[in-house]
């Protein structure tokens, strides 16, 4: 038998049920994973991303089968999953009863070889349909990926002496809706705009896409010596985009902020948005810097309001969007900020590109999943000592 899928998972709390399943997909060619109630094929579930065909027994210890494809449905929306109901319960309201939960099929105990063989032909004739629309539509997902990046994502074209910055980005899809940006009007100024558009994928990248291009015009077009500053950039970006995101009734939460080195302090306007995070590498201490106000989208006429703070050398700074701090995991509890804020204060002193690393393995340990449920940033700025 030529397969299309090579993994099954099969789940039954029936040892000689289960034993009996398992060699026969085997003398069929599958690679079998077996699991002896609901809880264990779940996990199995969560860290295994080539399973295309599930056989459940419907009433097992832990999760049944039906709570099983509920669960699938509910959080691996992103990648579909053929599930066959196994079960004694033989009426046409039982059938009925499984097939609305969620089941693809439907096949009665003791099972007949036979009829499972049509069963898993019919499995892979629907598999093969939905790999061709997925492949279509990752073509399109890549493509806008790569504009994505070269629109959504800036990076610093001047280097300066007197900072350095690391980042980490990660859409929860090929396409997110976190947008960032760094502008250098001057030597001694370094802007960052940090943007986190409520919702995923393609939607939310493209009302992305138009609030950098508000942002980048509005900056290409003002006087370098009379720059703007971050709360005229934020309430002319709010004045843009506003009437557009109360039709459609989405927002935006935004950091815009200014570091100057020259003068020794850092400009900001937080719309909403995660506050700012400093970091003494004297103390190690981390303090939070943010403002009580609104997200961009709530109403046009809202005027936004910049906050003035000193910087010193040595400090550093960090921007990131919540979609970090809501990582759950299996139990459904957050990373949460103290989690965040623990990893910077035993990491204070060792260098950015490190730190994003330990930052990326303590969310995969964390979440013990390859993906992300919602997009994620994080922007790390150190204020060196030496001076441009």
């Amino acid at each position: 038998m030529t397969n299309l899928f090579k993994k099954i998972l099969i789940a039954d709390d029936d040892p000689v049920t289960r034993l009996y399943l398992k060699n026969t997909l085997e003398k069929w060619g599958y690679e079998v994973i077996a699991a002896k109630n609901g809880i264990s094929a779940w996990a199995q579930l969560r860290v295994t991303n080539d399973i295309k065909v599930t056989i459940l027994d419907w009433q097992m210890p832990g999760f049944s089968g039906l709570e099983l494809i509920q669960k699938m449905r509910e959080e691996r929306k992103d990648y579909y999953i053929y599930n066959i109901i196994l079960t004694s319960r033989d009426t046409h309201q039982d059938m009925l009863e499984g097939m609305t939960a969620g089941a693809d099929d439907y096949i009665r105990k003791p099972f007949d070889p036979q009829e499972l063989y049509v069963r898993l032909r019919a499995a892979e004739r629907i598999l093969k349909q939905q790999e061709a629309l997925l492949e279509m539509r990752n073509q399109e997902i890549n493509l806008a990926a790569h504009i994505q990046k070269s629109l959504l994502f800036g990076k610093v074209h001047q280097p300066r002496a007197w900072f350095s910055t690391d980042l980490y980005i990660a859409p929860a899809k090929k396409v997110g809706g976190d947008f960032y940006n760094f502008y250098q009007p001057k030597p001694h100024i370094l802007d960052i705009l940090l943007g986190d558009v409520m919702g995923k994928g393609l939607a939310a990248s493209i009302v992305a896409a138009g609030a950098m291009h508000v942002v980048n015009s509005y900056l290409a077009n003002s006087n370098c010596e009379a720059m703007p500053t971050p709360e005229m950039i934020v309430n002319h970006l709010n004045k843009e985009m506003a009437p557009q995101l109360l039709s459609f009734g989405n927002f935006i939460a935004l950091t815009y902020a200014r570091f100057d080195y020259l003068n020794k302090k850092i400009t900001f306007v937080d719309c909403g948005n995660m506050p700012i995070l400093k970091n003494s590498l004297q103390n190690h201490t981390i303090i939070e810097i943010k403002s009580d106000q609104m997200p961009l989208g709530f109403s046009v006429h809202e005027q936004f309001l910049q906050t003035e703070l000193e910087i010193h050398c040595d400090e550093r700074y960090y921007f990131f969007s919540d979609g970090l701090t809501e990582l759950q995991d299996d139990a459904k509890l957050e990373f949460g900020t103290d989690r965040l804020y623990q990893v910077l204060r035993d990491h204070a002193t060792i260098d950015g590109k490190r730190l994003i690393n330990i930052i990326k393995e303590t969310l995969i340990q964390f979440t013990k999943l390859p993906y992300y449920e919602d997009d994620i940033s994080f922007i790390s700025i150190k204020l060196n000592t030496t001076e441009q």
